[in-house]
């Protein structure tokens, strides 16, 4: 049987299985997604300009447009599917995009750490950028350099599969990465309800927001989606690059698609900014907190001690 060059495939002239995406995307369906994300984009500037919450605005500005261009890439499929630069733009931008919006949750949820105390986290609240920063960046590489890799002109079976474990390894780490910051910010979550009478007060008003509890609440969901997400691509990934299955779309729009647009307008609607308000830069990575023992001025121009538990009990406000 001749092998088919696929650069000079049309519609016309090969049948859509040989191509590399390996059905029509649906031009509505990945249309109105484009559009989501677009429009989680502008609203993410407006409220981030507003806010002045830049660091956060610089993961979501990436995480969007990379969403937004490969769902237009997608579009674009649909007219040529054989478009292979197309196909490396879509799978590129659309495997990478989710890495940065964790990076506005795992940043946030620094700043949130603070405003409960520092001293309540099992470890020091920079370590939650610095580790899952940098293991996003890792993710990052892997993941854009696999599926770039993967799409190489000519490659070779044995070399495909290479690119897909690299591919592989990077979904993986972000799963194993997500998943650790998830039993991290459980474990946090259950310090700070077994010990109230500890609280930093410094920071009472940003907890005493309508919008605190929902935050946390979607970021904490966000985070869940995105864990969801992955581990779909691991398992569409698992036996490497294979015909596609008649509901791929299906499973794409649902496990990549819905996941992840869900969890971008939960991060518009739990956006940072109203809740920490000027707080936002005072529990930044370079600003300095309290360590145990040491004294924190409060709002009410009270002294905060924060203690050790099992040194004092009762409240740890002291008038000065």
């Amino acid at each position: 049987m001749m092998s088919v060059n696929k650069e000079d495939c049309t519609l016309a002239t090969c049948d859509v299985s040989i191509s590399s995406i390996g059905y029509l995307p649906s031009v509505p369906g990945n249309a109105f997604l484009a559009a989501w994300f677009g429009l989680c984009l502008v609203a993410q500037l407006v409220l981030s300009t507003k806010y002045k919450t830049w660091s956060h605005l610089a993961g979501q500005f990436f995480g969007l447009i990379l969403e937004l261009i490969g769902y237009v890439a997608r579009v674009k499929l649909h007219d040529d599917p054989f478009n292979d630069k197309m196909f490396v733009i879509y799978i590129i931008t659309a495997t990478i995009a989710p890495a940065f919006l964790c990076y506005t949750i795992y940043l946030t949820f620094g700043r949130i750490v603070i405003v409960y105390g520092t001293h309540l986290s099992v470890i020091p609240f920079r370590l939650y950028t610095i580790i899952f920063v940098t293991t996003d960046i890792i993710c990052l590489v892997l993941q854009a350099g696999g599926a770039g890799w993967t799409q190489a002109k000519d490659i070779q079976p044995e070399t495909l599969e290479k690119a897909i474990n690299v591919l592989r390894a990077g979904l993986g780490m972000q799963v194993a990465s997500l998943s650790i910051f998830i039993v991290l910010s459980a474990d946090f979550a259950w310090r700070v309800l077994k010990k109230k009478n500890l609280w930093n007060t410094r920071f009472v008003d940003v907890r005493e927001r309508k919008r605190f509890k929902p935050m946390l609440i979607g970021f904490f969901t966000a985070a869940m989606l995105i864990l969801a997400r992955s581990a779909y691509r691991i398992e569409e990934l698992s036996q490497g690059f294979v015909p596609p299955e008649d509901n791929a779309e299906i499973l794409y729009m649902i496990f990549e698609g819905a996941m992840i647009g869900l969890a971008s307008i939960i991060l518009v609607a739990c956006h940072p900014g109203p809740v920490f308000g000027s707080a936002w830069k005072a529990t930044g990575f370079f600003s300095k907190q309290p360590k145990k023992g040491e004294v924190e001025t409060g709002n009410a121009g009270h002294d905060v001690e924060l203690i050790s538990e099992g040194k004092h009990s009762g409240s740890n406000i002291h008038g000065r």
